[in-house]
């Protein structure tokens, strides 16, 4: 399938560790699946506000403000990647 979501993060998401996901993008992703970046796998699930939440997958990662964030989709597996935001907005 490929790409299904690609993002600059925000201040809010970079506080309260989520992705936010557009309301016409949800239905490409189940309530709850693994995201893989590298040898890494991280739980990850949808709330109800339409959010992609793992608190592990930013405190591992270190995504920042303004981190380019890519989440792809092939077959069943979805796997992240990002360019680094901001030095300083840990």
């Amino acid at each position: 399938m490929g790409v299904i979501l690609k993002k600059m993060l925000s201040v809010a998401e970079k506080k309260w560790s989520y992705i936010q996901i557009p309301s016409k993008k949800v239905s490409e992703f189940p309530e709850k699946f693994n995201l893989y970046y590298g040898d890494k796998i991280f739980s990850a699930y949808i709330n109800k506000a339409h959010r992609v939440v793992s608190k592990q997958l930013f405190l591992e990662l270190g995504l920042r403000i303004g981190s380019i964030v890519t989440i792809e989709k092939n077959d069943d597996k979805y796997s992240i990647t990002f360019k680094p935001g901001l030095k300083n907005s840990m």
